[in-house]
């Protein structure tokens, strides 16, 4: 990488993306008086950082300071900078990129897209703070699921800005109602919204509930791509809704095609409602019972199969079906 950056000049570089890049190596591209930063930091646009965690040291005991270091680095020195997709390294769960401890002061008036993989949903929070005042687009992936502090952000000036907000949680979710709704009502200019998690919750989210707590209140709204799946405990349901009685709550979805179905699991004292939209965009699909619905899902490369009652010889054959590309499975 030093022999293509330092070979010749680059006038006309615009963007760059650092692909496998190890800590260390970051570390030192990313200090003020490194080459890197002296010949780039006025040019750079666009940058991509995206390490590789399998490759990540396991033995590295500042991978969480490093994550800092660059991310803080990055919007100190290049002040042009308009795209930025972080992908930090993650030897384990304490390395993840957080901003509770140190609460850094970063600021950007040119940022207008961000993607990012951090610790838990108050880095989020961080985020969507206003630091960032131009900003139209964020991507956020959620690896843990911390509940957030509250006090410590303030998070409740509108987001005029921002026309594509996407969230991915990849444990489960606990605070759609008390903290997600609410910064989704900031929101009111959005044009694209992605919502995929898990919600451990009370109730059911459904097609009345997104539409109450979330359509009504973004009148721009253009594309609404989501995979929610509720799970809730059997006390807490009175009537259990039937799999047409959450197919009928999207009636208003005039444009979209909606899937759901709901599945019992007496064992763990637990109902779960699965809805999503199709086209269904991920590649993965996680948690599949015997009332699967079909479908075809041509991105799909990692599935999950799980229920209290046997798999039976059909239903792999619908599965083999469903998900041809499929690499990964896990029962």
């Amino acid at each position: 990488m030093d022999r293509i950056l330092l070979s010749t000049n680059y006038p006309n570089l615009f963007g760059l993306a650092l692909h496998k890049l190890m800590p260390e190596k970051a570390s030192e591209l990313f200090t003020d008086e490194s080459y890197f930063i002296r010949t780039f930091k006025n040019q750079l646009s666009s940058i991509v950082i995206d390490s590789d965690i399998n490759e990540c040291p396991k033995s590295t005991s500042s991978i969480k300071d490093i994550n800092i270091f660059i991310f803080t680095q990055i919007f100190k020195m290049f002040k042009k900078l308009e795209y930025f997709k972080f992908n930090p390294f993650d030897g384990s769960h304490y390395d993840r990129l957080t901003f509770c401890e140190s609460r850094p002061n970063i600021l950007s008036s040119t940022l207008l897209v961000l993607r990012v993989v951090v610790d838990c949903y108050e880095d989020c929070l961080y985020l969507l703070d206003g630091r960032f005042n131009q900003l139209n687009t964020i991507y956020v992936t959620i690896c843990s699921s911390k509940v957030p502090t509250l006090p410590v952000v303030n998070n409740k000036k509108k987001l005029p800005n921002l026309k594509c907000f996407s969230i991915t949680q990849r444990f489960v979710l606990s605070v759609y109602n008390n903290i997600l709704i609410p910064q989704l009502h900031r929101m009111s200019n959005l044009e694209e919204l992605s919502l995929y998690f898990d919600s451990l919750n009370a109730e059911i989210i459904d097609g009345y509930n997104l539409e109450k707590n979330i359509l009504d209140y973004m009148t721009e709204l253009k594309k609404f791509k989501f995979n929610i799946r509720s799970i809730t405990p059997f006390e807490n349901q009175v009537n259990l809704p039937s799999n047409n009685d959450i197919q009928n709550t999207f009636k208003n979805f005039k444009n979209s095609k909606i899937i759901s179905y709901i599945d019992g699991f007496p064992q763990l004292n637990q109902f779960h409602c699965h809805i999503y939209s199709y086209p269904y965009s991920l590649t993965h699909y996680n948690y599949i019972t015997n009332n699967f619905r079909g479908g075809l899902f041509k991105h799909v490369c990692k599935i999950s199969l799980v229920d209290e009652r046997p798999f039976e010889h059909e239903f792999f054959l619908q599965i083999a079906k469903s998900f041809p590309f499929v690499r990964e499975l896990r029962i």
